[in-house]
């Protein structure tokens, strides 16, 4: 699905002909934030790379598109996520302001992986297809519909939220059930994911 057709179907489910295209718009990218607030799946791992120079100051920005952390990597191997309190204590990364830091220990030409949660990238054109108007274009409308109801004072609203709910689990228990499938696996401790 496209994402014309992705606004298509939402105004046909809406069925109000005050709601222009615009303001379809705007109730889906809307929805789209709130779902990517609400979901941790797969779809929305992106992952970056850097080589630690010269000039390293044990700090890495944040991505601008980043929502939340799935795991960071040196050369390969897992780092733990610590408190910047126990940055004395115990070697790993934690958050602080706009920055992932870290505890001294990692040196010139290693190799940082990042991989994160990230915003969808956005459909501008009617015939684009996106990851989620592909995938997700459910749970994006009936979140759109959602914001619709406020904006309509629509009666509907309650419903749209409550099948947007459903939907969002459907698809959050899917991807959980993908994390773990396959075999033995051991919780981390430091919140770091499976291994």
């Amino acid at each position: 699905m496209n994402y014309g057709e992705l606004r298509s179907q939402f105004l046909e489910l809406l069925n109000r002909t005050d709601c222009t295209d615009t303001l379809a718009d705007a109730f889906i990218s809307m929805g789209l934030r709130r779902v990517e607030r609400l979901l941790r799946t797969p779809l929305q791992r992106t992952t970056f790379s850097t080589t630690i120079g010269a000039t390293w100051d044990a700090t890495l920005a944040i991505p601008s598109d980043y929502i939340g952390l799935h795991e960071i990597r040196v050369d390969g191997v897992p780092i733990r996520r610590i408190a910047a309190n126990q940055q004395d204590l115990l070697s790993g990364f934690w958050l602080e302001g706009f920055n992932f830091k870290f505890t001294d220990g990692l040196s010139q030409g290693q190799v940082i992986s990042v991989t994160y949660y990230s915003e969808f990238a956005q459909g501008v054109l009617d015939s684009v297809t996106t990851t989620y108007s592909l995938v997700l274009n459910d749970v994006i409308i009936y979140a759109a519909l959602f914001y619709a109801g406020d904006h309509f004072i629509d009666a509907r609203k309650d419903a749209w939220g409550s099948t947007m709910k459903e939907l969002v689990a459907e698809v959050q228990l899917m991807a959980d059930m993908d994390e773990v499938a396959g075999g033995g696996l051991v919780m981390t401790p430091y919140g770091g994911g499976l291994v």
